[in-house]
């Protein structure tokens, strides 16, 4: 409920949200139906598919106005098969869009248990300490899931610290050093990650310190446009784990090669 009320509120610029409940009875089985309701800029018919798909949106491009991890309605559509259920969506380009889940309502209703064996997770690479401490790394992104995504996964050998915006983030490195900053380009309202980055490299610290341009941008020419202003290191999304890993071991170990 909580993905699928946020990217409500996250594309809908007027009218309403409505969330409906209902409980459905039939001689055989009994069924709760949700439905979140929105009046935003809805989602085109042929790409209604792509919004299941992990890190694709149908608001892909580089100059959209929103951008995230992607994530968010894959996970919810995982959770509702967990539970025995479905969910669809009905849209309209700029009339809306409608999610409506249908659980079953069993008493015995259990969450399947997978029977494929476990797959051990791949080692991670983690940095060489200095000095007892942790490398501070800054990551600026507009989107919730995100930070706590790439917290998460960093946090056994990273100090993360995270900005919504770029307000944020400029108070943070005006009283903070870190070691590398990831900044996500596409930051919604006010600057973008370009421009952030040329304000944070005004002060004399950050001058040289590494930053790894985050997006969901993936053409060559965007590659070349972020390493031109400014950036030392590039990462599309989607991107797994042990990659962001590899990227911050390799700025960390080998800061005078950094820039490519």
């Amino acid at each position: 409920m909580n993905n699928l009320i946020s990217n409500a509120v996250k594309f809908t610029k007027n009218g309403s949200i409505t969330l409906q409940a209902e409980k459905l009875l039939t001689d055989k089985e009994n069924f709760l139906i949700i439905k979140v309701i929105d009046t935003g800029i809805g989602i085109p018919v042929e790409k209604q598919n792509l919004v299941w798909q992990e890190f694709r949106q149908a608001s892909e491009g580089f100059n959209r106005s929103f951008e995230g991890t992607g994530l968010g309605l894959t996970i919810t559509k995982k959770y509702v098969e967990l539970l025995s259920g479905n969910i669809s969506l009905s849209s309209e380009e700029n009339n809306g869009t409608t999610f409506t889940i249908t659980l079953p309502l069993k008493p015995d209703a259990s969450i399947p248990v997978s029977t494929k064996a476990a797959i051990k997770p791949e080692p991670k690479l983690l940095p060489k300490k200095r000095a007892s401490e942790k490398p501070k790394v800054l990551y600026v992104e507009d989107d919730v899931v995100a930070l706590q995504f790439v917290s998460i996964i960093l946090k056994a050998g990273y100090d993360v610290e995270t900005a919504y915006n770029a307000t944020e983030a400029l108070k943070l490195v005006a009283v903070k050093q870190y070691n590398i900053l990831m900044l996500d380009i596409n930051l919604g309202a006010g600057m973008d990650g370009i421009q952030l980055l040329q304000e944070i490299r005004k002060i004399d610290y950050y001058k040289n310190i590494p930053a790894i341009a985050i997006t969901a941008f993936a053409a060559e020419s965007d590659r070349k446009e972020f390493l031109l202003k400014g950036f030392n290191k590039y990462i599309s999304k989607p991107f797994v784990q042990k990659d962001l890993h590899q990227l911050l071991s390799s700025i960390l170990n080998n800061p005078a090669k950094s820039n490519n």
